[in-house]
């Protein structure tokens, strides 16, 4: 972790979100709701915040995806489950660290003139936090799992001074999700209910 923060790999990895894209976030409604609320798709108050891949007990961070579909497996719906599908704005434009891109050796020393030993450590540091980042967690996992890549959010919003992170889904694939470390940096503009009518299984 010395010589990773040394060359602050992640800094040179941050790019911007920019303002008005879209993003989605889909929770289980609930028996005897019909849709939840713009209010209600947003991040649980402190006292309520369970741990997440990237945030710890009581920190709320607002997971978002790329696309509805990718939050059908996020929050691993099954049939005919009924979701609550929530439409986020950016309203302003986001400094992420993007663990999504995957460093090509090759053409990385190519195009660089930082020295080769520093692009290897760089790649290997990298896809390293990015397979972490993306492992399936089970349900029944503990919440130990979650402290390797709770530690490398932290250092990523306190040291790189990024607003959150996106990563490929280990659900979906094709899909991404982002992580905003300030739950108000997205804005739920609509919700719209959507029940589950098939199931995709591979074998």
């Amino acid at each position: 972790m010395d010589e990773f923060a040394q060359y602050n790999y992640l800094a040179k990895g941050k790019h911007n979100l920019g303002a008005g894209t879209t993003l989605y976030r889909s929770r289980i409604t609930p028996q005897g709701v019909d849709c939840l609320t713009t209010k209600e798709m947003g991040c649980p108050p402190s006292d309520k915040a369970t741990a997440g891949r990237a945030n710890t007990l009581g920190i709320p961070y607002l997971y978002l995806s790329d696309s509805a579909k990718t939050t059908y497996y996020e929050v691993r719906a099954v049939y005919l489950d009924r979701l609550s599908v929530g439409t986020f704005i950016i309203p302003e434009s986001l400094s992420l660290v993007d663990f999504c891109d995957v460093i090509n050796l090759y053409h990385a020393y190519g195009d660089s003139v930082e020295p080769l030993k520093e692009i290897v450590i760089k790649k290997k540091v990298i896809d390293s936090i990015s397979k972490d980042l993306s492992k399936p967690l089970r349900r029944y996992d503990s919440e130990i799992e979650y402290v390797p890549t709770q530690l490398i959010c932290e250092f990523c919003k306190e040291y790189v001074h990024a607003d959150g992170i996106c990563f490929k889904s280990s659900l979906y694939p094709g899909g991404v999700n982002y992580v905003l470390f300030d739950p108000k940096a997205a804005d739920c503009v609509s919700v719209e209910s959507h029940e589950i009518g098939t199931i995709d299984i591979d074998r």
